[in-house]
């Protein structure tokens, strides 16, 4: 978690030394994270910005989600990422190829029952790895301020059944 701090950081300070702040949009969805069989479904956040015409940075969480998988209840507390993104901008949006690294922090629980009484268990652990993606984002014209935007994510170590699919919608600064 301390890289994604750091990189939250960097990311930030680069944005006000470069005065790129007209080019950030904030966006609000929903987001499913999904690997091993699970699925967790929440909803999401993703903050972006642009250094220049080809390059930018995004700082994307969902929060919440819950599943249940071979009698195992899971419930996902966060999923957070910073990343780069490279791209083409396409008219009043931007295509993009992105990088980065991502933390999930999940807590699952299952009882179990047997002939002489049952009990339940529970774990909980914080994962960090690579992820990479593509994405896209869409604006409704020439300066406006409303859009859309479309990212798919996958991860690479911890993170390497990982599949992230994140839906916003945006407003841009």
């Amino acid at each position: 978690m301390n890289l994604l701090k750091a990189l939250a950081i960097v990311c930030f300070s680069f944005l006000v030394a470069s005065g790129a702040s007209a080019q950030v949009s904030i966006g609000a969805g929903v987001s499913n994270v999904g690997g091993d069989g699970v699925d967790f479904t929440g909803g999401a956040i993703d903050v972006t910005g642009k250094f220049n015409e080809y390059l930018g940075w995004s700082l994307s969480s969902q929060i919440g989600g819950s599943d249940d998988a071979y009698g195992v209840s899971a419930d996902l507390d966060y999923f957070a990422a910073a990343k780069l993104r490279a791209g083409v901008t396409v008219g009043e949006g931007f295509l993009f190829l992105t990088a980065g690294y991502g933390s999930a922090s999940l807590e699952a629980s299952a009882c179990y029952y047997g002939p002489y009484g049952g009990g339940c268990a529970s774990e909980s652990d914080t994962v960090s790895d690579f992820i990479y993606g593509v994405g896209f984002e869409a604006f409704f014209g020439k300066g406006a301020n409303w859009g859309l935007g479309l990212e798919y994510n996958a991860g690479g170590g911890d993170f390497d059944d990982l599949d992230q699919v994140m839906g916003t919608i945006r407003y841009r600064f």
